[in-house]
């Protein structure tokens, strides 16, 4: 791992104590071993030096936090809801905003350019990478902390999460099922921010409506989310 260590170091800090105080920053305390949090930070595809089994072990870590956390707030909420409410605090826009919102983004070292960044799961990916490295270099306790201390308190409207619900395609299908008439999609290639992309075609009955995106995903919730648009309209 010494040359991630050395190509970290040589991009980003001057001296050894600036990520150690940047780590402090981030998290609210400091680290034992400040490599893990290097790795966690590390995306880049080419060689063996990347955060994925890091972002692997925090993704876990991290649902057994809010997993717990929304069992403890909503203590009169069913599992259903509270599935759903962890679903929107994990789903990779969510995960996306809270890294820039810390700090982690700006950080990470990738192949991708600012535009590709900002459309891919890589900022929320790293900010899972970086719960695992917590976990490791200082157990649940700590993991545990950071996630609280310095993602839910600060940055999440819980009031907010109760009442949205914004996985459109599953609001159009409950929507479509009141009428027994399919909802069907299909999808091309299309070019997206001088890129390649998808264009998602969704229709209900005499309902049609497309949307543009970077993956399928997101480019069919886009379409969902128009064709609920013209409906409601």
């Amino acid at each position: 791992m010494g040359s991630l260590r050395d190509s970290f170091r040589k991009r980003w800090f001057s001296k050894k104590s600036s990520f150690e105080n940047t780590i402090l920053s981030i998290n609210g305390f400091g680290a034992q071993d400040p490599t893990l949090f290097t790795l966690a930070l590390h995306q880049t595809t080419n060689g063996k030096e990347n955060n994925e089994r890091l972002e692997f072990l925090g993704d876990a870590v991290l649902d057994a936090v809010i997993a717990d956390v929304l069992y403890r707030k909503f203590s009169e909420k069913e599992e259903g809801l509270l599935t759903q409410m962890k679903s929107e605090l994990v789903k990779a826009s969510s995960l996306n905003r809270l890294s820039n919102c810390i700090g982690i983004t700006p950080l990470i070292v990738t192949n991708l350019s600012q535009a590709e960044l900002e459309e891919s799961k890589v900022p929320g990916s790293a900010l899972e990478a970086w719960i695992g490295a917590i976990y490791l270099d200082g157990g649940y306790v700590k993991a545990k902390q950071f996630v609280q201390q310095k993602i839910l308190i600060p940055h999440i409207d819980w009031s907010l999460i109760e009442s949205q619900n914004t996985d459109y395609k599953s609001q159009l299908l409950q929507y479509a099922q009141q009428t027994g008439q399919k909802v069907s999609v299909h999808f091309d290639a299309a070019e997206y921010k001088k890129g390649s992309g998808f264009l998602a075609i969704i229709q209900w009955g005499d309902w049609k409506e497309t949307g543009l995106g970077r993956s399928k995903k997101i480019a069919e919730q886009r379409a969902a989310q128009n064709l609920l648009k013209s409906i409601k309209n």
